[in-house]
């Protein structure tokens, strides 16, 4: 007799529930995603003990008659395909028709059902794989599935099990993700008679972000910016978070695919990327994406759970999402909201004179004409020379809101009260104090003004070098070079191959007047070797631009004069300080009054 036997049947069911029956948690995707497979349009789900002693799911759908409800038991038995073509255009989320023979495999399985059409409905019972029990029943059009005493019949895997409440919590988690994808259908969790989520249906485009603001959190409320935008074939919709609304991990990235919630590395690296220089190291946003393109383009057949998908052309869905969120990113509307901006409640006795003004002008101009040769472009100009230039702004500075003080902030109008450790600038606000590091404010807005020149004039301003300087390359930083050539010329440096490892530096950007060009230069080609072949043009435009920033920028270390304060507060207003500098270094703290009072036991 042979050693290779085929398993009993019941064995086989266990093994295959190991795969699609991680936890309770596991259960309610399946049973909830076939409820929106048919149709559902309300769908409640109630748990006892983490899901462990009972899950109850009730749907409105179109209900089964009594050969589906009983064909449904069987392994591989499905609605969802009829060729091996359909498993390469799916629509649906199930398909594999293994979730509900796994299920009662592992549990004691109640599905009751009918059709509209139905005068009565269909009740199956089935308890740990046995044969089902089969009966007409009165109940409404629709389908109730009741599993009960989950892995009763396999106490290794129950063992294994966490606790009750963890195990809410992770239902609370996959509820939490079916509710985004799908605004227009009337969830429910309640867990031990206690609700964990109530997303009502929502049609138009506001009614989905009250919905998502819900579902996510208060934290999230007025936080959330839409963005929809196409690129190719591919279409990138959804909700988008102010960067001051962070988290530490990756849980609040929220991503579909055709409607599928995925872990898909090639869409949160685009993500991720997209918030790059507006959020701190370590930081992660939140987002809820949507990511629509043809199903032939994508297979979800790779993974037990489908919580992962594979692409026919990844480059191309990071590109478009990349393209479709860095516009929107650009566009920061949580600077545009409606908000209150700080008024000084007393006269600022650091404020300047016209005549302060003048001289101050006249001085930076002397400076300015003394270091460079020719006109300096108007945008190009030294940071406290471009402030000062009228002594008054030619905009209406945009109110920023910042954690702390409850309000939103104009910087020209705060009261500079000096400078702390030649690092960091000390300024008062009406309900407390506000705290620059002066090198990350100076660097953040740098880049912000070099970004915004290079996006719309296609290059920034630069200085050609009286003498070009010759470098000298390693074999990593002349790759880089000639993998990122249209960035850095693109950023200002022009450089010519003069052989192997040897090429001419003849210009640099305006700002970087009077630096050393090249240690700047290799500093660049170092940071884009370790930024990988693939990394798209403005990804690599952007590294070049904050590195110039951080060079053109005051130090930490340099003492700042009381005008050099107020220009660098001048020309902070407009710049998203909600974010942090491109190295991803805070670049504004904030400590409220009542803090104080705190402090001192004041009321």
């Amino acid at each position: 007799m042979g050693r290779i036997l085929a398993l009993p049947e019941a064995l086989q069911s266990q093994i295959a529930a190991g795969e699609v029956v991680e936890r309770p948690a596991s259960v309610v995707k399946e049973l909830v995603e076939n409820a929106l497979d048919a149709g559902a349009t309300i769908i409640k789900v109630d748990v006892e003990a983490g899901g462990l002693a009972r899950i109850t799911v009730t749907d409105n759908g179109f209900g089964m008659d009594p050969d589906d409800a009983v064909a449904c038991l069987g392994r591989h038995a499905t609605s969802k395909l009829r060729t091996v073509e359909d498993l390469h255009a799916l629509h649906s989320y199930g398909f594999r028709g293994e979730a509900i023979p796994s299920i009662g495999s592992v549990s004691r399985l109640t599905i009751t059902t009918r059709t509209p059409q139905a005068p009565e409905g269909t009740r199956v019972r089935v308890e740990g794989g046995a044969p089902p029990l089969v009966e007409p029943c009165g109940t409404a059009v629709g389908t109730r599935v009741d599993v009960r005493d989950l892995f009763f019949n396999v106490p290794a895997r129950r063992k294994f099990q966490k606790s009750d409440r963890t195990e809410a919590t992770a239902i609370e988690e996959m509820m939490t993700r079916l509710a985004l994808a799908n605004p227009g259908v009337d969830l429910e969790l309640h867990s031990d008679t206690r609700e964990l989520l109530r997303a009502p249906p929502a049609q138009d485009a506001t009614a989905i972000k009250d919905r998502a603001e819900r579902i996510l959190g208060k934290a999230a409320r007025g936080n959330l910016y839409p963005v929809d935008g196409t690129a190719g074939d591919i279409r990138v919709h959804g909700l988008c978070a102010n960067p001051a609304f962070s988290r530490g991990d990756q849980k609040g990235l929220y991503i579909f695919v055709n409607g599928r919630y995925v872990r898909d590395r090639t869409i949160i690296h685009a993500v991720v990327e997209g918030y790059r220089t507006l959020l701190e190291v370590g930081r992660n946003p939140v987002v809820v994406l949507h990511v629509e393109l043809d199903p032939t383009m994508v297979d979800v057949n790779v993974h037990p759970q489908k919580l992962e998908v594979r692409f026919a052309d990844s480059s191309n869905v990071h590109r478009a999402v990349a393209h479709v969120l860095s516009d929107m990113l650009r566009t920061t509307p949580w600077l545009r909201g409606p908000s209150r901006p700080y008024a000084l409640a007393t006269p600022d006795p650091l404020a300047h004179t016209a005549s302060d003004i003048s001289e101050f002008h006249r001085q930076r101009t002397r400076d300015a004409l003394a270091r460079f040769s020719g006109a300096i472009p108007a945008d190009a100009r030294p940071f406290a020379l471009q402030s000062f230039s009228t002594g008054v702004s030619s905009s209406v500075p945009a109110p920023q809101t910042l954690p702390g003080l409850g309000g939103a902030l104009v910087f020209s109008r705060l009261k500079a009260l000096g400078q702390v450790g030649l690092t960091y600038l000390i300024c008062e606000a009406p309900e407390g104090m506000v705290v620059l590091d002066q090198h990350a404010a100076h660097e953040r807005y740098n880049f912000e003004r070099l970004r915004k020149q290079q996006q719309q004039q296609g290059a920034i301003a630069v200085q050609q070098l009286l003498v070009p300087v010759r470098i000298q390359l390693s074999t990593a930083e002349e790759e880089a070079l000639s993998r990122h050539t249209a960035a850095l010329t693109a950023a200002g440096f022009e450089l010519s191959s003069l052989g192997p490892g040897d090429v001419l530096l003849r210009s640099v950007p305006v700002l970087l007047q009077g630096k050393k060009p090249e240690r700047v230069c290799k500093e660049l080609l170092t940071e884009l070797s370790e930024s990988g072949a693939s990394s798209p043009l403005q990804d690599a435009v952007d590294a070049v631009l904050a590195r110039v920033a951080c060079h053109a920028s005051v130090r930490a270390g340099d003492p700042m004069g009381v005008s050099e304060i107020r220009a660098l507060l001048d020309g902070l207003d407009g710049v998203d300080l909600g974010a942090h500098c491109p190295h991803g270094r805070p670049v504004v703290r904030t400590l409220p009054l009542s803090t104080m009072a705190h402090w001192f036991d004041r009321p």
